[in-house]
């Protein structure tokens, strides 16, 4: 029983980041951004950038993570991680950082947000399906 509620929340924090990074996706996918559209990308963009710099931080993936919000569990700090382990972490925290700032989608940003975003979706996703598969990646 105490197993089955463990896997419950996991599996909601790894759905939450899907539904998260499929909001970034459409916003970056829409030519034309209304101003919620922007909002949301805003917002993903930073919420991925700020957990991705707690984490290259070093030491342990949790600690001094502070206010980090939406992305404040566990799981979701190491999926991050774990994506941004498997391309380059400087360039992409880079072109997060550009988009946040900026406002505007360079092409090669656009392009790199999206393949972060995706590959956190598939992930997320994945993970949601049987969360046990995460024990077994890291």
């Amino acid at each position: 029983m105490v197993e089955a509620m463990e896997h419950s929340s996991e599996r909601l924090h790894y759905l939450s980041l899907a539904l998260d990074a499929r909001l970034a996706i459409k916003a970056l996918r829409q030519t034309l951004p209304s101003e919620t559209t922007a909002a949301e990308l805003r917002e993903s963009v930073r919420a991925a950038l700020d957990s991705l710099k707690a984490a290259s931080r070093g030491g342990a993936v949790y600690a001094g993570l502070g206010d980090l919000e939406p992305y404040e569990n566990f799981e979701q700090i190491y999926m991050l991680q774990e994506v941004a382990s498997s391309v380059d972490s400087t360039s992409l925290m880079q072109q997060l950082q550009g988009l946040l700032e900026t406002g505007k989608a360079t092409p090669e940003a656009k392009t790199t947000a999206l393949k972060f975003f995706a590959e956190v979706e598939r992930r997320a996703l994945h993970y949601y399906s049987d969360p046990s598969l995460s024990e077994q990646s890291g």
